[in-house]
């Protein structure tokens, strides 16, 4: 056997043996099957049945609130007060729905002192009963009393078929797993309607897993404006290279309460750009922010799918819609955003929506970029506040995001998953889809891509390749000018003496070190293991012996480069591995910063982002190492 069959049979064998393993490697391991709070509500996917003991926890009372919002969103807010009756610590709390309530629930979260608690749900075991367990914040200790709250919104709980009357219909109490000494409940609502029926109940004693329901009756009055539900909404958020988000969104509402619906209300973000708010539908406009009519015709003419003769434009003009924007201060917390509400109303000619029926409009408005994307260098990362569902009071059966970032853009990271990655047109996209949200829903979206060589990319614009074409012949015509026309001859020696090499490798080494105890100093400052005082002065000798080496360097830096061949290959990658290491760790500063002082970043996100960064940290300087190992070699 000759050694070229030799050599590819083991590189096979090798490489055989690498994908196997790679493949065992890549397995996922499912050692743990849960399920959160999304939506919907998937039961195929969560946690094994836990069978709960009635008597570990004793619900010393329940308190139950249940809020008829704006546009029939029903709110119900459940506050607990359990109590351990075991003789060890517990790490949850049990709690339970109907099942018949499954597809009613849009959205379910469990919190202590306003801080969200984590939620498992369980297998239906078939027993009529959805359930969760809650955990703590910290484990119950034997007898330790512990309050909490679930909040719950029902997408479907009232019934409009009858007329002139709508229909409550929920459970009294909260189901639960162990027995409830006290309950109370009370009903209340936001709309202008009125009501009959008992708003308010109490009892003693319930059983577990027992549910009794109750039935509230109400009416609007003429002046309550409708109950409006979204059908769909489809929203495209296009990333511009040049300074802009391009917002565009398609609605489609239907009106479910008996009383004629003439006009509506969505908000938009506050910090907007001026004048780019455009609403309309399929046969006019409903335009602009500043409370007037432009030209239906300005607007159709410019679009390029609309045809071009007066003809199909003329009959529109009286088919105008008013526009009426107000401000509207949501800032309740820190971090919330201003929005600006947008009232639609039919205009006079046009007939309003009756009960059933439904209408399509579409959306568009410009955001600052640099309001909502982080740019560090090429790297550019978006979290998605842009999307917050707080600008819509009504529940929305199914919505569509898409994501098209700029031009020539990959992508770096992305949390969550994305279930759909296309390209058009030289733009990635990236598209999400959801079912049955409310106002409550956090959509959380995170995404980290690179934008180098966007510009150079957009080659549909003319003026910015013709501005780098006369810069290059400016520069061209200047220095023909000015540099001398004669060519110097460098000769170059062809090796390094072994002692300047052990020189620029010790030095180097002696920088490096020096570099790594300034990143040691940093953390236990921030650890708050050292002194402000001592950090300062600590820092100021090591910052003076890295100038005092990258002074002596700089000469031995210029005698390998002028060497030629290796020598200046490696020079040149240690400066750029250097500048890597030190961009991904003012990276890292700033994930911080951001993750610390704004709130923006989930602790998810935040971890992900933080583990990638801190990879490349190490990656470059490992990459340091190994050119200075190669360079020591090259000296011996």
């Amino acid at each position: 056997m000759n050694k070229q069959v030799r050599f590819f049979l083991i590189f096979g064998l090798i490489m055989f043996s690498i994908t196997l393993m790679a493949m065992l490697v890549m397995q996922p391991l499912q050692t743990d099957v849960s399920c959160d709070n999304t939506k919907p509500l998937d039961i195929q996917s969560c946690s094994l049945p836990v069978i709960e003991d009635e008597n570990a926890i004793q619900v010393i009372q329940v308190n139950r609130i249940v809020s008829i919002k704006i546009h029939a969103v029903v709110e119900v807010i459940d506050q607990y007060q359990v109590k351990n009756l075991l003789p060890i610590s517990k790490q949850y709390i049990q709690i339970a729905v109907p099942y018949s309530d499954e597809s009613n629930i849009f959205f379910i979260e469990a919190s202590s002192n306003n801080v969200p608690l984590t939620m498992k749900k369980q297998v239906y075991s078939g027993d009529g009963y959805l359930k969760w367990n809650v955990y703590a914040d910290s484990p119950l200790l034997p007898d330790q009393i512990y309050d909490f709250k679930v909040v719950i919104i029902y997408g479907n709980a009232i019934d409009f078929s009858l007329t002139n009357q709508y229909v409550l219909s929920l459970g009294k109490h909260p189901v639960s797993p162990y027995t409830i000494s006290s309950y109370s409940t009370s009903i209340s609502q936001s709309l202008n309607a009125q009501s009959s029926s008992e708003s308010s109940y109490s009892g003693t004693n319930i059983s577990p897993l027992t549910s009794e329901s109750f039935t509230y009756i109400f009416s609007l009055t003429q002046d309550s404006g409708g109950i409006v539900r979204c059908i769909s909404l489809e929203r495209e958020v296009r990333f511009d290279e040049w300074g802009l988000i391009y917002i565009k969104e398609k609605h489609t509402i239907k009106n479910l309460g008996d009383v004629a619906l003439s006009q509506w209300s969505f908000n938009i973000p506050g910090d907007y750009v001026p004048n780019s708010v455009k609403v309309y539908d399929s046969t006019s406009l409903l335009i602009t922010n500043d409370l007037t009519i432009n030209p239906l015709e300005d607007f159709l003419t410019s679009m390029p799918w609309w045809p071009k003769s007066s003809a199909f434009i003329q009959p529109l003009n009286s088919l105008f819609l008013k526009l009426f924007v107000k401000s509207q201060d949501f800032s309740t917390q820190a971090e919330t955003p201003t929005y600006q509400q947008i009232s639609v109303l039919w205009s006079e000619n046009r007939r309003a929506l009756s009960k059933n029926q439904e209408t399509t409009y579409w959306i568009e408005y410009r955001l600052p970029y640099e309001q909502y994307v982080q740019v560090i260098g090429d790297e550019h990362f978006f979290k998605g506040d842009i999307i917050s569902l707080d600008q819509y009071p009504f529940l929305i059966d199914s919505a569509t995001i898409e994501y098209l970032l700029p031009y020539g853009a990959s992508i770096q990271t992305v949390s969550p998953s994305v279930p759909e990655v296309t390209t058009q047109n030289g733009r990635v996209s990236l598209k999400f889809s959801y079912e049955n949200l409310s106002d409550m829903d956090d959509i959380d979206i995170s995404c980290q891509f690179n934008a180098l060589g966007t510009y150079i990319l957009n080659w549909w614009r003319p003026a910015f390749i013709m501005a780098i074409i006369s810069a290059v012949i400016f520069a061209y015509v200047v220095l023909r000018r000015e540099l001398p026309s004669e060519k110097l001859l460098i000769r170059r020696p062809k090796v390094v003496v072994p002692k300047v090499i052990q020189e620029f490798v010790d030095l180097y080494s002696e920088k490096i070190a020096h570099d790594y105890e300034l990143e040691r100093l940093e953390t236990n400052l921030r650890k708050g293991k050292i002194r402000k005082r001592e950090y300062r002065m600590e820092f100021k000798n090591i910052d003076r012996k890295i100038l005092d080496l990258e002074t002596e360097l700089k000469d031995l830096k210029s005698d390998m480069r002028t060497a030629g061949g290796i020598y200046k290959e490696i020079v040149d990658k240690l400066e750029v591995r250097e500048a890597e290491r030190d961009q991904h760790r003012e990276s890292l500063k700033l994930l911080e910063i951001r993750y610390r002082q704004r709130k923006r970043l989930t602790p998810a996100a935040y971890r992900k982002l933080k583990n990638d960064l801190e990879k490349k940290v190490t990656k470059s300087k490992n990459s340091i190492d190994k050119l200075l190992s190669q360079l020591r070699d090259l000296g011996k």
